[in-house]
């Protein structure tokens, strides 16, 4: 840095090439890793084949080891979902995008009695706009309710409506269906079998490839007798 003659040392461990072509193996998955991995999530979420389900898949603790039984690691299992979103045949759901499930398990006359006699004001008025926004189906059937709509509706935070759901779920109100804690997924288009998917395989090839080459320029400048300033300059340009 100061302009004098100075020395560098390279210091280099064969075992290193090993480590880094595991990685770069590990994040591209080979084509039967990516229908093993279509098939078990479609399994998992008992989704038949022609049919997209209507839950949420949890990419969970079960599902990741049973993967990795299959010698699907999780790197692997994640940049196969990835390529599986990308060829729009799964998508991931975002924290925002996550599905809360709410049934009266009372009839409206016995909920109107409860309602008189409930001296928390909160979870009265989340009890009266769960009614009054979704009316005779809520009572019938599982019903998708939108927190945020909620929590903008009540001015509370999100978290609040949770916990008023969650209360009035322990009192035997409700029947409320939380979303996994997990990254999930839904079927984006109908199961097909796995070995119709229509992915891009040359693309998945094609970034192993690249990865393999810059791993190997990465040793030839190892072992280069031109000037590693220049070759470093040309290594990352590539």
């Amino acid at each position: 840095r100061d302009g004098t003659d100075s020395k560098i040392y390279l210091l280099f461990e064969h075992r290193d090439r090993q480590i880094q072509e595991y990685f770069i193996r590990n994040s591209n998955p080979s084509k039967e890793q990516i229908e093993q991995t279509y098939n078990a999530i479609c399994d998992y979420g008992n989704i038949a084949l022609g049919s997209t389900g209507d839950k949420e898949i949890p990419i969970d603790n079960n599902l990741i080891t049973f993967l990795e039984s299959k010698e699907i690691p999780r790197s692997l299992a994640d940049t196969a979902i990835r390529l599986l979103e990308d060829s729009n045949y799964l998508k991931s759901s975002s924290e925002f995008q996550k599905k809360h499930f709410v049934q009266f398990l009372i009839s409206p006359e016995r909920l109107n009695s409860y309602v008189k006699n409930l001296n928390d004001n909160e979870l009265r008025d989340l009890v009266i706009v769960l009614a009054k926004e979704h009316g005779e189906k809520i009572f019938r059937l599982k019903t998708l309710v939108n927190i945020q709509r909620f929590s903008q509706a009540l001015g509370a935070d999100g978290n609040e409506i949770i916990e008023g759901l969650s209360l009035l779920n322990q009192a035997g109100i409700i029947s409320y269906e939380e979303p996994s804690r997990f990254p999930t997924v839904n079927l984006s288009k109908p199961r097909v079998k796995a070995e119709e998917l229509s992915l891009n395989y040359k693309k998945i090839n094609l970034l192993l490839k690249h990865g393999l080459d810059k791993l190997q320029q990465m040793l030839d400048y190892v072992s280069t007798s031109e000037c590693r300033f220049i070759y470093f300059e040309l290594l990352w340009a590539g």
